[in-house]
């Protein structure tokens, strides 16, 4: 906030006070500096799926997902991670078929802002939601066995620990599941 009194035309600054309120659950106020952000710099595409994450959170899916809509990228990569709102859109409407296909194309790690998601986590996500528990179980072995593989060069990164442990959960293993969470958060203690 400080950063924004002393330079309130800086969309850098606008962009992440946005991102922190969004992270603290202040979504008016995100959507607020996000919008700023975006007057001043309107080829901010970060703004955007910023902004269409905060309508998400606040239920407003069928703005969110005109906002998303027009998220533009010619790199892969970069287009993944900005519109994972777009994900995020499609499992609150209960629109699995799209949200699955959604993750069809995208590359195996998925980026959004402090995140890393793997795509074989969110499969299981959207077989869970489904209520397709055996397709969650496969979904969330699939991802095990890719993060347990990720970990052996990756011991101590607390994303790749993280979502092990959701996948272990996915897959009703709790003693593993617990161990991993409290493990990434030793790794990123406060």
């Amino acid at each position: 906030t400080r950063a924004t009194e002393l330079d309130p035309r800086n969309a850098h600054w606008l962009l992440e006070k946005g991102t922190t309120l969004a992270a603290l659950g202040r979504c008016e106020e995100a959507i607020a500096s996000v919008d700023q952000a975006s007057a001043i710099r309107p080829d901010m595409q970060r703004a955007v799926s910023d902004n269409a994450l905060c309508l998400v959170m606040l239920g407003h899916l069928k703005e969110a997902r005109s906002v998303a809509a027009s998220i533009k990228s010619n790199d892969m990569a970069v287009y993944y991670e900005l519109s994972f709102p777009k994900f995020s859109i499609e499992m609150f409407s209960h629109d699995f078929d799209t949200a699955q296909s959604f993750l069809h194309g995208a590359p195996a790690t998925i980026g959004y802002a402090d995140f890393v998601m793997y795509r074989s986590l969110l499969i299981g996500e959207v077989f869970d939601a489904r209520g397709d528990s055996a397709g969650a179980r496969r979904a969330y072995k699939a991802a095990a066995d890719e993060l347990e593989s990720l970990q052996k060069s990756k011991p101590d990164d607390p994303d790749v620990v993280g979502e092990l442990g959701l996948a272990y959960a996915g897959m009703g293993r709790s003693s593993e599941a617990l161990r991993d969470g409290q493990k990434a958060v030793d790794l990123l203690p406060l």
